[in-house]
């Protein structure tokens, strides 16, 4: 249990978990802990779209030049081929499907591979308002039988015929959301090393946007306490699935604060992968940067159809 000592004059008090009586959201947050100049440079970065783009001449042709590789499957296939970090890893093909140049996915995902791969299985996916989507998206898919309600709370749903469970967990602050002490969360490191060693689970883990306008070191320490949780579960349990969503492109900015993933993401990548370096073997990097480049995406929540390629690609790894 954390304790925190907040000094007053000559006194002092020990609070612990146990005297926090409720929390409500914050507005929409403002960059903290910054210098006037700080301030300044975020000021000059923020500006629309249309706004960045460089004017050129360039023109660009194609041609056909064969076939993509052959590729192993992804559930053949380590981990570790996720981490690389050399471009492309895919490519957008007609329709919205993503196609994985790193390993050999299902061209397409249905509800009938998505249940037999996920038979028996309790999901868990850990985040915001992003993680939503792809709870949804496997909602979707599995035609679940919701029982608790979702985003910013927690989220369940059963597919009782293949024994499936669907789990929306809120990551723990800093949130922009509602968070009540009523719900018993002292963080996703802590809450995943209470999963059943003798059970079969699959992970997908996102910390991102609420992070933005926090120090990186709010996000270092995260991660590596993350880390140290999955070290420790899936050594009691090798056979978990364990998928870590990275940053989005998000080229809208706000004028109150500049949490656009065109500035931070590249250096959330650096640290997500410093902090996982070793571990790649064991963990599915979910590479959400270059496919959200792909379709040029604007927003803070993108298409649906970038969760439903997640999660083909992710779940191509244990089917």
């Amino acid at each position: 249990m954390t304790r925190m000592i907040l000094p007053f004059l000559y006194k002092s008090w020990a609070l612990s978990c146990d005297d926090w009586v409720d929390g409500d959201r914050l507005q929409n947050p403002p960059p903290h802990d910054v210098t006037a100049a700080e301030l300044d440079f975020l000021k000059t970065i923020r500006g629309k779209p249309s706004q960045k783009i460089v004017r050129h001449h360039i023109k660009i042709f194609t041609e056909n030049k064969g076939n993509l590789p052959d590729l192993p499957p992804c559930r053949k296939s380590n981990k570790n081929v996720t981490w690389v970090n050399v471009n492309p890893k895919g490519l957008w093909a007609p329709g919205n499907i993503w196609t994985s140049l790193v390993c050999k996915t299902e061209d397409v995902i249905t509800s009938r591979w998505t249940l037999n791969c996920l038979r028996d299985t309790n999901v868990w996916i850990f985040g915001d308002s992003n993680a939503r989507l792809a709870y949804f998206t496997l909602n979707y898919l599995t035609q679940c039988i919701k029982s608790e309600g979702g985003w910013p709370l927690k989220g369940r749903c059963y597919v009782p015929e293949y024994n499936i469970t669907i789990n929306l967990i809120p990551h723990e602050p800093p949130r922009y959301s509602l968070f009540r002490r009523s719900d018993n969360f002292t963080g996703v490191p802590d809450f995943i090393q209470t999963l059943p060693a003798n059970e079969k689970h699959v992970l997908i883990i996102h910390y991102y946007l609420h992070f933005t306008p926090a120090h990186l070191s709010v996000l270092s320490l995260r991660m590596r306490k993350l880390r140290t949780a999955l070290e420790k579960l899936l050594a009691k349990n090798p056979n978990i699935l364990v998928g870590l969503r990275g940053p989005h492109v998000v080229s809208l900015y706000y004028s109150n604060h500049a949490v656009g993933g065109d500035p931070l993401g590249p250096q959330f990548l650096e640290l997500i992968r410093k902090r996982f370096r070793g571990l790649e073997d064991k963990v599915v990097f979910l590479d959400m940067w270059e496919m959200s480049i792909g379709i040029e995406n604007l927003d803070y929540h993108p298409p649906q159809f970038l969760s439903r390629e997640m999660i083909k690609f992710f779940l191509s790894f244990q089917c």
